[in-house]
């Protein structure tokens, strides 16, 4: 019974806030590389993740270079990462639009915020009702 306590839906909020974290990680990467020449942004679709991350317990960031992102990825699946070759290039071969990487990080972090005040709203419920409503 305890063990259960705030099932469904903190499991559900724990994984849509780690797939959050991910995204503005892979926002964050695209920003860092805007003046970086022939780089490619990375996207990830929030939406598919989430739903692969329901029915999985563990993600990892996918490696472009074994140096990146440290560590080791045995036993971890491994996240598909979008990168985003058909949209327009500057000279330099860059896509990265900063604005629109501004946007998505601002919605990505509102994202984040409703989610973990989702959560905490959650918790406090299940706070009150196993303390009969007392403080």
């Amino acid at each position: 019974m305890i063990k259960n306590l705030g099932n469904p839906l903190i499991p559900m909020f724990k994984k849509a806030l780690d797939v959050n974290w991910l995204r503005q990680q892979v926002i964050s990467q695209n920003i860092a590389n805007v003046d970086t020449p022939n780089y490619k942004r990375i996207d990830l679709d929030f939406k598919n993740v989430l739903a692969k991350k329901s029915r999985t317990q563990d993600l990892d960031l996918h490696r472009t270079n074994p140096l990146h992102l440290g560590g080791s990825s045995k036993g971890k699946e491994v996240l598909p990462l979008l990168r985003q070759t058909q949209t327009r290039n500057r000279n330099d071969g860059n896509n990265v639009v900063p604005e629109q990487e501004n946007a998505l990080m601002a919605e990505t972090m509102l994202q984040y915020q409703l989610l973990t005040r989702l959560t905490t709203e959650h918790l406090s419920m299940l706070r009150s009702a196993i303390t009969e409503g007392r403080r």
